[in-house]
């Protein structure tokens, strides 16, 4: 089975669509606070990232899987049947 390009890109977007997202989201919200506030947030955040910094990523990791099939559903149903009925 070849891959379409066309799909591979629709399968990755919703997880870079994420990341962007949530880097944006920090970095915004890191803009708002005076630089006491970052002192007490990065030593209020500094030892939970060390012991679950994995667990936003792997929230990310899930999210970023049920939206590649979700869209691999929607392109099955909306690209790739109405082309074969075509040929």
């Amino acid at each position: 089975m070849k891959l379409d390009r066309r799909l591979l890109v629709a399968m990755l977007l919703p997880g870079l669509a994420l990341g962007v997202w949530l880097v944006l989201g920090g970095v915004l919200f890191r803009l708002t606070l005076n630089p006491e506030q970052r002192a007490a947030l990065a030593g209020l955040l500094d030892p939970l990232v060390a012991t679950h910094g994995m667990l936003p990523v792997l929230w990310w990791l899930v999210a970023a899987v049920l939206g590649a099939w979700v869209a691999y559903r929607l392109h099955q149903a909306y690209v790739a049947t109405p082309a074969r009925l075509a040929t």
